[in-house]
């Protein structure tokens, strides 16, 4: 109900607000993947415990690269939100849709654009789409601090861009 008039009334930066609502949105998001994964996991293998044990260590891979996705998916929405207030949400599904899904079956190199791609190589996932064996593979350490990093990049812009932007209403 137009509270970001009584926000920006604050003594508060712009850029802490976007903090802030990056973090309120990834908390969320991870903590809901982490769950639902721990979930699955005690549901899934329920009737054996000592796979229940065995596998908890090839799960606890899965869910860290779900947990870094959440983390670079959140700084990417916000960076689109804060681009286009209007349609930050259409630009967002766009972007994951496009960029961080069908990028993902290309062949060869062009998967590194993918932070799904690199997700995918941290939980140990075999390599599929397009001519898999031309795909490289990457590391958990390497992929791991990538995805991280990327996310972390685009909260940085979108930081930049609610810095240098006039607040208006929208009509949306």
């Amino acid at each position: 109900g137009r509270t970001f008039t009584y926000v920006a009334s604050r003594p508060v930066s712009r850029f802490a607000m976007v903090l802030g609502k990056w973090a309120a949105g990834t908390l969320l998001a991870v903590g809901l993947l982490v769950g639902s994964g721990l979930l699955l996991h005690l549901i899934g293998y329920a009737t054996e415990p000592t796979a229940l044990v065995d596998q908890f260590a090839e799960t606890g891979r899965t869910l860290l690269a779900l947990a870094l996705l959440g983390v670079c998916y959140g700084g990417i929405c916000v960076f689109w939100g804060a681009v286009a207030p209007d349609a930050g949400g259409i630009l967002a599904g766009l972007y994951l849709g496009v960029i961080e899904w069908l990028v993902q079956f290309l062949p060869g190199s062009f998967r590194l654009i993918s932070m799904n791609y690199l997700g995918q190589q941290v939980a140990g996932m075999e390599r599929a789409g397009l001519m898999p064996e031309t795909a490289p593979e990457i590391d958990a350490i390497i992929g791991g601090p990538v995805i991280l990093g990327v996310g972390l990049l685009f909260l940085f812009f979108a930081g930049l861009v609610v810095q240098g932007s006039e607040y208006r209403f929208s009509k949306a």
